[in-house]
């Protein structure tokens, strides 16, 4: 299914002329997770090395699916991740993810009531929520930097 309306515009240049010059596979999308107090719901990925940005903090996601839209994505992934239920996704912005998967990558806001005790953990080592000044002090995945910085409110 495709998503009504226009696409949202790209995170970075580089985005934007990988997309133009086909240097990426595959549709995929990501939640920019936040809560009542700003902080941001960000994974542990498995320290796996065949993986995509092994033992880095990631933002929630993955690849579409067969017939499935950026939005009905973003919305199983968190579940199937963390049993987030969420009811509304808004698109932020579009990614190449040109040091991990090549995937062309919608980056949805998604705001949650929920406390970690709420969730539960099915795929990554760890949930936690962090300000954006703690995200400094954890590995976090080079594109996901990116993307806390552009949408999110000055340290």
């Amino acid at each position: 299914m495709k998503s009504p309306g226009r696409e949202p515009p790209f995170l970075r240049a580089i985005d934007q002329r990988a997309f133009e010059t086909y240097q990426w596979k595959g549709r995929g999308a990501v939640a920019l997770v936040t809560n009542e107090l700003g902080e941001f719901l960000l994974n542990l990925r498995d320290d796996k090395p065949e993986i995509p940005h092994p033992n880095l903090w990631s933002l929630l996601g993955g690849g579409c699916e067969d017939d499935e839209d950026p939005l009905q994505t973003v919305l199983r992934e968190v579940y199937e991740e963390a049993e987030l239920t969420a009811e509304k996704a808004d698109p932020l912005c579009r990614v190449v993810d040109i040091e991990g998967s090549q995937g062309l990558i919608t980056v949805f806001r998604i705001a949650t009531t929920a406390r970690l005790t709420d969730l539960q953990l099915h795929e990554g080592q760890e949930l936690r929520f962090f300000s954006l000044r703690q995200t400094y002090e954890i590995p976090v995945v080079l594109l996901v930097r990116d993307i806390l910085n552009q949408f999110s409110k000055p340290i």
